[in-house]
């Protein structure tokens, strides 16, 4: 099922929004310009410091003892980092005897997706049709489900928790100690095993374990006697229980679903009412009696919203006690999944630090920049120095390409009144759009290697004025093509 929603903007009122878009595009443009420049010697930094400190680093071969003579000095050292700290999550009470343990949640809820049509139409006015879907999806945090534009997508989640993480605080390493920052650095995380898990009391009749994940549900009542008649009379009597049970969940299974409908029932009568009031035809003792009347039955949905919180209380309070109700192949809206990040107690560990006393900080460059490595299992100083420098090749890329895009949609926002206007004429106006486009990308493309180039120059000379002649090039090629399409044939006699 879909809900459809048409929309018309007029065309002073697209042309007055693009007027206004183009503060938003000069300052998104004028903006490009430092974190281009900024990114560009920040990797200069970062390479420099890389290349200073693999030029001084010590190879230290024993951990087990400190040794006085690396005292301030950047080591590279390989080893294992190991810790006697037992991790707690009181809550569900897991142990864990690691280094990291972190909780994660996901929740069962009907999630609203948009997908919206726009169709210019003669005269400037463009028409936006929106089309809303709904779909059942594993979620990391519970959705709102108040402003969904179609009712009957109401969320509920029946466990509220969410996310942790806690990492040891006493990891050694060798004869040292490794810092807090250098125990969030850890990796090789994996999953918690809950085999041998047992539900907590509080949770007994509404969760289960279900392959890696702590899976918790709406409980369904049982009645008391079931367990008795389970062990009394083996499988019949299981099958007895069941039957039992059902029964017993029926009354307040149906309450709740029937003040569930009720409410959407109400909240669909006080959108009816809201049209009414907004209907220009309407009289205003029409609109008056609209209004009273969605009063009304907003004061009829807290009523129901509390009768809804009673019936689901009843449904709790007939949980079974030691047995699970909850079916993780079937999920509902609502249930909550559990599971956990673990990293074990020992782990092979790889770093570049400088040694300072029993534990390392990070080597300051002249660069300005530090030098702080490490790396999951054995691996040389050379291995780590140039992971560093393929992060840091990366991260100079993506930061160029978000300079570049900044560049683009804010020119393309000022550029915006220009299409809008030729918009009278619908396809005049996507012609203007799709050429005010192109140029926009190619001039920041060419605003932006300049940047770099500048940058360069400023940091790298050489390098930089290379850059400076690409977009010199550049741009004369783009003069020669303009110029050549301008050029009219000579006639043949």
């Amino acid at each position: 099922m879909a809900y459809t929603e048409t929309t018309t903007q007029s065309w002073g009122s697209r042309l007055g929004d693009s007027i206004k878009g183009i503060i938003i595009g000069f300052i998104l443009f004028i903006g490009s310009f430092p974190l281009l420049f900024w990114n560009e010697g920040n990797s200069v930094k970062v390479a420099r410091a890389l290349e200073e400190g693999r030029g001084i680093t010590v190879e230290v071969q024993d951990i087990s003892r400190i040794d006085p003579a690396n005292e301030g000095k950047l080591v590279h050292m390989c080893g294992d980092a190991t810790t006697q700290d037992v991790l707690k999550d009181a809550e569900f009470g897991i142990s864990h005897n690691g280094m990291m343990l972190r909780r994660m949640v996901q929740y069962y809820q009907w999630v609203e997706k948009s997908h919206k049509e726009t169709k210019k139409n003669f005269g400037g006015s463009e028409t936006t049709v929106t089309t809303y879907t709904y779909e059942k999806k594993w979620c990391c945090k519970p959705q709102d489900s108040s402003a969904f534009k179609e009712v009957g997508h109401t969320n509920s989640v029946f466990y509220s928790t969410s996310g942790t993480r806690q990492y040891a605080e006493n990891v050694k390493y060798g004869a040292f100690r490794f810092s807090p920052d250098m125990i969030e650095k850890l990796g090789n995380e994996r999953t918690y095993s809950l085999t041998e898990y047992k539900v907590p009391d509080k949770l007994r009749g509404r969760a289960c374990v279900a392959d890696k994940y702590l899976y918790i549900g709406r409980p369904v009542p049982q009645a008391a006697s079931a367990p008795t008649a389970a062990a009394g009379f083996g499988q019949q009597g299981a099958q007895a229980a069941r039957e039992v049970a059902a029964n017993a969940q029926q009354p307040a299974a149906l309450d709740v679903e029937r003040t569930k409908l009720e409410m959407e029932q109400l909240r669909l009568q006080v959108k009816q009412q809201e049209l009414v009031q907004q209907d220009p035809a309407a009289t205003a003792e029409q609109k008056q009696a609209a209004k009273l009347a969605a009063a009304r039955a907003e004061i009829e949905i807290q009523q129901k919203e509390l009768l809804l919180k009673q019936a689901e209380l009843a449904a709790q309070s007939a949980a079974p006690q030691d047995a699970c109700s909850v079916d993780p192949a079937n999920p509902q809206i609502g249930d909550v999944r559990v599971t956990w990040e673990v990293i074990s107690p020992k782990e092979p560990v790889s770093i570049v630090y400088v040694q300072t006393r029993d534990t390392f900080t990070p080597y300051h460059a002249k660069s300005d920049r530090s030098v702080a490595l490490l790396g999951m299992g054995t691996q040389t100083a050379e291995q780590l120095y140039e992971h560093a420098e393929d992060m840091n090749t990366i991260t100079t890329w993506i930061l160029r390409f978000v300079g570049w895009f900044l560049m683009f949609i804010g020119l393309s926002m000022i550029f915006k009144p220009l299409s809008v206007l030729g918009d009278v004429v619908p396809f005049i106006g996507t012609l203007i759009g799709g050429a005010s486009s192109i140029v926009a990308a190619v001039l920041a493309l060419i605003l932006s290697i300049t940047t770099i180039a500048i940058a360069w120059i400023w940091y790298r000379p050489m390098l930089g004025i290379a850059l400076l002649v690409l977009a010199a090039l550049l741009v004369a090629w783009l003069i020669k093509g303009n110029g050549k399409k301008g050029e009219t044939p000579a006639e043949t006699v």
